[in-house]
């Protein structure tokens, strides 16, 4: 199991502080391996982003989110699936700026 499962498995189970750290760690890593550019970077920042949204942290959230979707857009393309859900993700989170903080 790699850190992005890890802290997939925490965020569905609610434990948002462990799923953010395992997220985090798997940036760390990912940027050194892989560089600043790789899609598999984006889809770790696009998660960080959910469990930053879910957290309150709207700002880290609009951040984490607008990362990725650079690197999805220079990577995979705009039509891409990745690139279309962290859109999707990039709106809806900017539409409810009810918890931001």
């Amino acid at each position: 199991m790699n850190l992005g499962n890890l802290g997939a498995l925490h965020r569905n189970a609610g434990q948002l502080a462990q799923a953010e750290k395992y997220f985090r760690k798997a940036i760390t890593i990912e940027e050194g391996l892989l560089g600043k550019k790789h899609p598999e970077l984006a889809l770790s920042l696009n998660n960080l982003a959910v469990v930053l949204g879910a957290r309150g942290d709207r700002k880290g959230a609009v951040k984490a989110y607008r990362r990725a979707l650079a690197i999805f857009s220079a990577s995979v393309g705009k039509r891409h699936p990745h690139y279309l859900g962290a859109r999707r993700n990039l709106e809806r989170i900017e539409r409810d700026k009810g918890g931001a903080r």
